[in-house]
């Protein structure tokens, strides 16, 4: 008679990684702290922004916040699928990655747009551009 896995089953199961392996999980691993990264630089950036429209109110137009939200999507789901993938099936790390990629190009250019060349923001547009390069160079190792 077959038990089903419980849910401490799945925990303790073992995942031995060979080396090669442990590199696309760590690569996928910095992927998924660039978008973290992003995302927190983008809540830093529009917050500044909304205490700037709140002093005074300007007439940018909503493109750029759409453009993020939906990069932000796009490179959310993606981080998760990488997650996942990375122990799963590892052959589909790199396909997802340059999706992911694609979300936080998207995202960069959203958040400098968004950011204009208001003074305290800079910081926050260059933190997520380096998240970007360590997105491009874990892609590069998958």
């Amino acid at each position: 008679e077959k038990k089903e896995a419980t849910m401490d089953d799945m925990m303790n199961m073992d995942v031995g990684l060979d080396p090669e392996e442990t590199k696309v999980v760590e690569a996928c691993v910095v992927m998924v702290e660039a978008c973290m990264a992003v995302l927190k630089a983008s809540v830093r950036v529009i917050a500044a922004k909304l205490r700037d429209q709140a002093a005074a109110p300007t007439d940018q137009q909503p493109l750029p916040y759409e453009t993020l939200a939906q990069a932000s999507k796009v490179f959310t789901r993606g981080a998760e699928d990488l997650g996942a993938l990375c122990v799963l099936d590892q052959s589909q790390c790199k396909p997802t990655a340059g999706v992911v990629l694609g979300g936080l190009e998207q995202a960069c250019k959203a958040i400098a747009e968004i950011g204009g060349s208001k003074e305290g923001v800079e910081e926050h547009v260059k933190n997520a551009e380096e998240a970007l390069g360590k997105a491009k160079a874990a892609k590069g190792v998958l």
